[in-house]
């Protein structure tokens, strides 16, 4: 909640900026006396001043508070990061060759001039979405707000708090969205790029369905497997090292890509990381032998949505729909519905997101005696799916 004298320094810039011809506030005394001049102004006026409340709110937010949700912290990209259109340039990586200049010099090209063609593609990424916040500000209110410092400390607080919470959320979903998207487009490229974990297991073991200790796939009791969880761990710890050496395994056809681990990011299901915790790490002598990476690490309580309680089933599903990435639609909707995924690690550049051009904008209403504001912003996103990323799942 704002003290006295941030109450007074906002009501103060509010002045200056709607030309309200009231005096600076610096005591209590002249508290009073503003919102006494704010009450007579005329619907205009008021509207006025209240259009520079809400954006000097609209200030204090973005300048006084970081983003701390924990979904969007691992994916959030300022305005200044992400640009105005995000754009991708890929060079193909040329391949050395024999120089038989030392070994055979009649096979030396005749034409040192020929050019050598160096595959550059260029990519374009301009999702985006434009969302607004509805609110409704009575007058009565407002006279109420003036009666006191602290009343105008939880007025303000309510304002900024009902702002706040209704951006963090829109942020949370949107980046729950971003996020199963990459894991989607990993896990329908198969490949290396899927660790089916409970297959894997039950190959190195080399057992079979109906053979003591094999571990049925997709079924979450494995998670109370402290054999399957130190083998999970093992894997996971594999493919980060394999990820920072370049090669296309892990990206996409023709795509080079290497992943040091300043830009490797690791997102965990909370149920499947704290199993590592409990059954595993909690009794193991050398526990950081077995533990789950710690660098960059994002527990995510659920993939996409909780259901009613959390039950594994729903956290660890993804449920949704691709649309087509060119400008022309060209192409088809992929549609996955996926449960049992328990990990991600991918490249910092594979998603990402960013909130810019917010902005308030308000109406007073005469006959109701209140003012209307929207607050708006536009949200972007996107996926790269030639990043380095791999999924884990309990298949």
């Amino acid at each position: 909640m704002p003290n006295t004298n941030q109450i007074y320094q906002i009501l103060n810039t509010i002045n200056a900026q709607a030309n309200t011809g009231a005096s600076l506030v610096k005591t209590s005394t002249d508290f009073i006396s503003y919102g006494e001049t704010i009450s007579s102004l005329s619907d205009v006026g008021k509207e006025s001043w209240f259009a520079a409340l809400m954006d000097r709110i609209g200030k204090t937010i973005i300048d006084n508070r970081a983003y701390t949700a924990k979904t969007v912290v691992p994916l959030f990209k300022t305005p200044f990061e992400y640009g105005a259109i995000l754009q991708k340039i890929h060079a193909k990586n040329l391949t050395a060759s024999e120089d038989k200049a030392w070994s055979d010099p009649s096979q030396v090209s005749t034409d040192p001039m020929a050019p050598i063609v160096h595959p550059v593609e260029q990519r374009l990424y301009t999702k985006q979405s434009v969302w607004q916040i509805k609110d409704t500000i009575p007058d009565v209110q407002l006279k109420t707000a003036f009666t006191s410092e602290e009343r105008m400390a939880a007025f303000l607080s309510s304002l900024m708090l009902t702002t706040q919470n209704s951006i963090e959320r829109s942020m949370e979903n949107l980046a729950n969205i971003t996020r199963s998207s990459l894991i989607a487009k990993t896990y329908l490229a198969g490949g290396a790029k899927v660790v089916k974990l409970v297959t894997a297991y039950n190959t190195a073991m080399g057992l079979s369905s109906g053979d003591s200790g094999y571990l049925t796939p997709s079924d979450e009791s494995v998670l109370y497997n402290r054999d399957f969880l130190r083998f999970a761990s093992m894997q996971i710890a594999l493919a980060i090292d394999r990820v920072q050496h370049m090669s296309e395994i892990f990206s996409k056809q023709y795509y080079e890509r290497f992943t040091d681990r300043e830009y490797l990011q690791f997102s965990v299901l909370g149920v499947f990381d704290d199993a590592v915790s409990s059954y595993l790490a909690s009794d193991t002598y050398h526990e950081k032998l077995v533990e789950l990476p710690s660098e960059n690490k994002y527990i995510a309580p659920f993939w996409q949505a909780t259901g009613s309680d959390y039950a594994f089933g729903t956290a660890s599903k993804i449920n949704l729909e691709l649309k087509p990435e060119s400008s022309s639609g060209a192409g088809d909707d992929i549609k996955l519905e996926k449960a049992g995924i328990v990990a991600l690690i991918n490249d910092s550049e594979a998603a990402g997101l960013t909130l810019d051009e917010r902005r308030v904008r308000s109406i007073y209403n005469p006959e109701l005696e209140c003012t209307n504001y929207f607050h708006k912003a536009r949200e972007r996103w996107y996926v790269d799916d030639t990043q380095n990323a791999i999924v884990f799942t309990i298949e």
